[in-house]
């Protein structure tokens, strides 16, 4: 399973930019900080060693999570940049900064939950449910 910079530009941003000024250590940090946490590490190696059979998992669920984690982390990154810092002289354009970095950690926690919600359904064993006849007696389930 493969992500092409382009691929998760063109699901997140608006407008195109060059894929070379989207660090690889972004796209890292989002699949193993926000990804591989909500798949597990099993599954997440399961769909990289076989994405056809996982296919709905990755183009549904785990791409579109990560595209907006990516714009997430790159924006924080492109504004800690000097040549996009914001003086704070013009607080109102930081706000309206701030404000629009924390709609797009919004839209990227929305796809995280979809991507849990999947994953439980559809991967994840359910948990056997205790016996109705059972007593708990001093901590032990008889």
């Amino acid at each position: 399973m493969t992500f092409s910079k382009s691929e998760l530009i063109s699901l997140a941003f608006i407008s195109p930019f060059d894929e070379n000024e989207l660090k690889d250590e972004i796209m890292f940090t989002a699949i193993s900080k926000y990804i591989i946490p909500v798949v597990t590490p099993s599954i997440y190696q399961q769909a990289v060693d076989d994405p056809h059979r996982f296919q709905e998992l990755i183009e549904a669920y785990i791409k579109p999570c990560l595209a907006f984690y990516v714009k997430y982390l790159h924006l924080q990154q492109l504004f800690l940049e000097s040549k996009y810092f914001i003086p704070p002289e013009i607080s109102n354009v930081k706000n309206n900064v701030k404000a629009a970095v924390a709609e797009v950690l919004i839209i990227a926690e929305q796809k995280q939950l979809d991507l849990t919600k999947y994953v439980k359904a559809n991967y994840l064993p359910e948990p056997t449910p205790l016996p109705t006849n059972s007593k708990l007696i001093s901590g032990f389930l008889l």
